[in-house]
């Protein structure tokens, strides 16, 4: 948020005649391309028995969306979010064995938007667009790959394997920030993005063979809140008239 209002308080005075005019973006599309920071909830971070160990991490995004009516429009968007994960504090839970991550912490989302903009003329090319944006949609969630061995003299298994399953779930999100106009078909934008904390399981199996080489297998899930936030930017191009 601090980004926000730091270029709000750049741009805004350059221009003391601008004027709102909401039917600048009317009948036209925006697409736009982005990325930004990723930050768990304190659910989603947690850790423990039933802890998913997620942390701090990164997501790419693409939004198309179409002002159908005065300052009002609706589209699709696309993101992938990427989380880290707490490796000391599930070592640490595991007994500390020797652990492998073979690949990360990730989810992919797909979903539909209802925006509201609020565009203010500073010039014949540019423009800024306040704007905020409600999400709805499905993603899948991937917990990491994760090999573990143990001596078999302070362990029962000398090795233990968990492998993510399928699991998809909705979401719920909300946006909000700035798209800054620097001609009629290009601009930059900057947002707060909200993932809002609903329940689900995320699934996985484990493999483990005990010193004499059994096998045991299950089938577990995590259940808990998964809710984010972050701090998105990129790029956008408005088409149309």
């Amino acid at each position: 948020m601090k980004q926000l209002l730091l270029l709000c308080l750049v741009i805004l005075p350059l221009k003391l005649s601008a004027q709102a005019d909401l039917r600048l973006l009317e009948k036209r599309a925006i697409l736009r391309f982005g990325g930004g920071s990723l930050t768990p909830s304190a659910d989603f971070a947690s850790v423990g028995t039933n802890g998913i160990y997620a942390r701090n991490g990164f997501q790419l995004n693409a939004g198309f969306s179409y002002c159908f009516y005065r300052n009002l429009g609706i589209g699709i968007h696309l993101d992938y979010n990427q989380f880290g994960f707490d490796k000391s504090a599930f070592s640490a839970n595991q007994q500390n064995p020797g652990m492998t991550v073979l690949s990360p912490f990730n989810s992919t989302r797909f979903g539909l938007s209802a925006l509201a903009f609020l565009p203010i003329r500073l010039g014949k090319t540019v423009a800024l667009n306040f704007y905020a944006e409600g999400q709805a949609g499905l993603r899948g969630m991937n917990i990491p790959k994760i090999d573990l061995t143990y001596n078999e003299l302070d362990n029962n298994f000398t090795s233990v394997a968990y492998r993510p399953r399928p699991s998809t779930m909705g979401y719920l999100a909300i946006s909000g920030g700035l798209q800054v106009l620097f001609s009629r078909n290009f601009g930059l934008f900057v947002a707060y993005h909200k993932t809002l904390d609903s329940r689900h399981s995320i699934s996985y199996s484990s493999r483990a063979f005990d010193a004499d080489g059994l096998l045991v297998e299950g089938e577990h899930y995590l259940h808990n809140y998964l809710g984010s936030t972050g701090i998105q930017g990129g790029i956008m191009f408005v088409i149309g008239k």
